[in-house]
């Protein structure tokens, strides 16, 4: 990309030294641009920005207390400072959203800056200085610029093609003010969908994560329930036992009873047979009879 530096002249003096002599110095602080461009410094870049960004706000400031101080119109003042604090805003856009080779950065922001200056100081500045001038009986009219390298245009088409230039220029900082108006919002919707994203991933993980330990409370629990169903199986198996052990143990407690009173009417028997004995003892067939039985077991049937 070609760089064309601003080359300062007496066309673009407007009469008014001081204007004139900080118009010539924003002049050097732009070509200083050219720097950058041989050495693609992006720091320097920044700094060079930096300083003319703050010496044209103190330009600026001279300008309007100039104007003010001659007495001009306050529409007339009004629309010049409205020129300045676009200048401002959009340097200090332009800076905010350079992106790429500080050599081709450094070469769009000269070639917007010196046109702006250009267009601005042949435009607004000389129709504001002629008015100061032409009302200030102290200062000479100044002689008229040197002549170029085509015939100079007549004072009306000169108007003309100014306010054309006026109209293209308001129109491209719109459009500009839109574009990047748009583009930060688009970041903006970009961030906030980028925010609601992690948002939403930060509760999908936050789910996972309770889900999964639900997973394992849920897998405790049903370890847990396998060890009770366990635990019961053996204590039925067990209750069981005990009820195996116990019912034939019962049923021996429970004719123990009954064959005490067997044994009772055992013993009573041989008792009352032993009291007899010797009553029937001349009866040698009726004894060896009884004896018999005994021996035989006959007296334990039912």
């Amino acid at each position: 990309m070609n760089f064309e530096a601003f080359a300062w002249g007496p066309r673009f003096e407007c009469g008014i030294a001081i204007i004139d002599g900080q118009h010539q110095r924003l002049v050097e602080l732009i070509n200083r641009l050219g720097e950058v461009l041989i050495n693609g410094n992006a720091d320097l870049l920044l700094e060079i920005v930096a300083e003319a960004r703050a010496y044209a706000g103190y330009h600026f400031r001279t300008e309007e207390g100039v104007w003010e101080s001659a007495g001009i119109a306050p529409e007339a003042q009004a629309i010049h400072q409205e020129a300045h604090l676009d200048f401002v805003a959009q340097l200090d856009n332009f800076v905010s959203d350079l992106t790429g080779a500080p050599a081709e950065v450094a070469a769009l922001l000269h070639g917007y800056l010196s046109s702006w200056l250009i267009f601005h100081i042949l435009g607004d500045d000389h129709a504001l200085a002629r008015r100061v001038l032409a009302n200030s009986p102290n200062r000479p009219v100044p002689a008229p610029p040197p002549e170029l390298t085509s015939p100079p245009l007549p004072s009306t088409t000169e108007d003309i093609l100014l306010g054309a230039l006026h109209k293209l220029y308001a129109t491209l900082t719109k459009m500009n003010t839109q574009l990047r108006d748009t583009n930060r919002s688009l970041d903006t919707r970009v961030r906030e969908r980028t925010q609601a994203l992690e948002s939403a991933n930060e509760a999908l993980v936050q789910e996972r994560d309770l889900l999964a330990a639900a997973n394992f409370q849920l897998d405790e629990t049903r370890s847990r329930l396998l060890e009770s169903e366990k635990l019961a199986s053996i204590g039925q198996l067990a209750a069981g036992v005990a009820h195996e052990i116990n019912t034939p143990i019962g049923f021996v407690n429970s004719n123990l009873g009954t064959l005490g009173e067997y044994l009772d009417d055992t013993f009573a028997v041989l008792d009352a047979y032993a009291a007899v004995e010797p009553l029937i003892a001349r009866d040698p067939q009726a004894i060896a009879a009884v004896r018999g039985q005994v021996r035989a077991g006959n007296c334990f049937r039912a």
